[in-house]
């Protein structure tokens, strides 16, 4: 074994030491606790009962009796999302720098009166309680990531989109299959989610939010981009994507790894809809940075691109991503792979 490779071993099990029980239930949540094990249906192999398959939820430890596999955290998280041990222990270090605590704490959130859609308590308890997205996933958000081209185990260690099965909010109340994302406000604050549908249904709308949440002022952000909101970090460069499958797609590869490989060069990924682009939002992005606009390819687009450039040239050095034969970015990933996309990424144009 390579001396790298003990070395990447050694960091994510430390990283997860404190994390086992909560990476456990993620790999496997319909499992039950048995004093201080975790005993569930071992779904890799097709299992539709629980009771053979265990993890001690101390150490990490599991044993399949049916098929007399077994190992640590670092070869279940391999066995379960079918990866090398090496991007197993990458995905564990992923996992547990996205949950790692705030240099500061966040602000206390603010209640906001009922008829301005849930407080944000209600929103983090239905963010917790919404089901990871898995790789297996073949008729739901994780087939849906597949299409468009994002790597569902990847994002799995993002922890950007996640799957609540019946989404209840939203004008339509049917039970359509939704990817749900995180919305913050421009203190970084989670104020809201939004649910994208990722079933073919003329009749339901494409994204719904819960009754009562205004869009203006509103943003996705991976983890760079809500420190950056919140002020504990001023990131060198900030790309502004439009719409979630973009910001899914751009935060893709800058993720936790590419971040920690260019510590000195923190980066923010942020996805802000046509016409909720604001002053407030735009004034987050420290003085200096590098920012990369994202826009689509249409008049919205155009309009987005004027809106931002008011609020940032002067102060910010401004950059577009070029346009190809493509209407937005995640249809490059889709027709390029993420290599042809990071190319127009890198060969935005600077805006005088």
């Amino acid at each position: 074994m390579k001396r790298t490779d003990d070395q990447l071993f050694t960091r994510a099990r430390e990283a997860a030491a404190g994390r086992v029980a909560e990476v456990v239930r993620t790999l496997f949540p319909e499992g039950r606790q048995r004093g201080d094990e975790w005993v569930a249906a071992n779904h890799v192999r097709g299992d539709r009962h629980p009771g053979s398959f265990s993890v001690n939820l101390s150490t990490g430890v599991w044993n399949d009796f049916a098929s007399g596999e077994g190992g640590d955290l670092i070869a279940l998280v391999a066995y379960t999302l079918g990866l090398k041990p090496a991007d197993a222990a990458r995905w564990l270090l992923n996992e547990s720098a996205h949950h790692a605590p705030a240099a500061r704490p966040a602000p206390p959130p603010r209640m906001k009166p009922a008829d301005t859609g849930p407080s944000p308590a209600e929103v983090a308890r239905v963010w917790s309680e919404a089901g990871r997205v898995w790789p297996n996933d073949t008729r739901g958000v994780g087939a849906w990531l597949e299409a468009r081209g994002l790597d569902a185990v990847a994002l799995l260690g993002l922890d950007l989109v996640r799957t609540i099965p019946r989404w209840s909010w939203g004008a339509d109340g049917a039970a359509k299959r939704r990817a749900v994302m995180r919305v913050f406000d421009a203190e970084g604050r989670l104020v809201t989610l939004v649910g994208r549908l990722v079933e073919d249904a003329a009749e339901a709308p494409k994204e719904v939010t819960p009754a009562g949440s205004p869009r203006g002022g509103r943003v996705l952000a991976d983890a760079g981009g809500v420190r950056m909101l919140r002020g504990e970090s001023k990131p060198c460069g900030v790309v502004i994507c439009e719409g979630g499958p973009d910001f899914l797609s751009v935060a893709r590869l800058w993720g936790p790894d590419e971040q920690r490989a260019r510590s000195e060069y923190e980066s923010a990924v942020l996805g802000i809809w046509s016409g909720s682009i604001t002053p407030e939002l735009l004034a987050r992005i420290p003085d200096g940075a590098d920012v990369v606009l994202c826009p689509h390819r249409d008049a919205s687009g155009a309009r987005y691109m004027q809106t931002a450039c008011a609020g940032l040239l002067g102060r910010c050095r401004v950059a577009a991503a070029p346009y190809d034969e493509n209407r937005d970015f995640n249809d490059t990933l889709r027709a390029g792979g993420a290599s042809r996309l990071w190319r127009r990424i890198q060969a935005a144009e600077v805006v005088t």
